[in-house]
């Protein structure tokens, strides 16, 4: 939660936890068969710049999802980066 204003706060996705969203809600993306090339083709993102993330959260993010393909698009992520 972060404070927005003096009576406001806002609740922010991290980047991992944003990742884990868009391929929850991607139903068709999978680390088996789309791997980095989704970060290159749908979001336009370089993995260069997927490196620089931080990771530090990505098994606690992925330990409390229920759909097992996002936890192994995730966990395949992770892996990719050697992290």
């Amino acid at each position: 939660m972060v404070k927005v204003s003096s009576n406001a706060w806002a609740f922010i996705a991290t980047a991992v936890r944003a990742i884990a969203n868009t391929v929850y809600l991607l139903k068709d993306i999978s680390w088996q068969r789309d791997g980095m090339s989704f970060f290159s083709e749908f979001l336009r993102i370089e993995e260069e710049n997927i490196a620089q993330l931080d990771f530090s959260c990505s098994e606690e993010i992925a330990e409390s999802l229920h759909d097992r393909r996002t936890r192994g698009y995730l966990r395949g992520l992770r892996k990719q980066l050697n992290r």
